[in-house]
């Protein structure tokens, strides 16, 4: 397992997590309208 590091936490790697933990969440739920929302992201 991996450890989190001061270093890699930064802004935008916790927005790319962000947007990485919805998309698991609409697919695991069948939402894929949602994912049409975050597509150009």
């Amino acid at each position: 397992m991996w450890a989190l590091s001061e270093k890699w936490l930064t802004l935008e790697n916790l927005q790319r997590l962000g947007l990485y933990a919805f998309a698991i969440e609409m697919i695991k739920r069948g939402d894929f309208e949602r994912l049409r929302e975050i597509e150009g992201l």
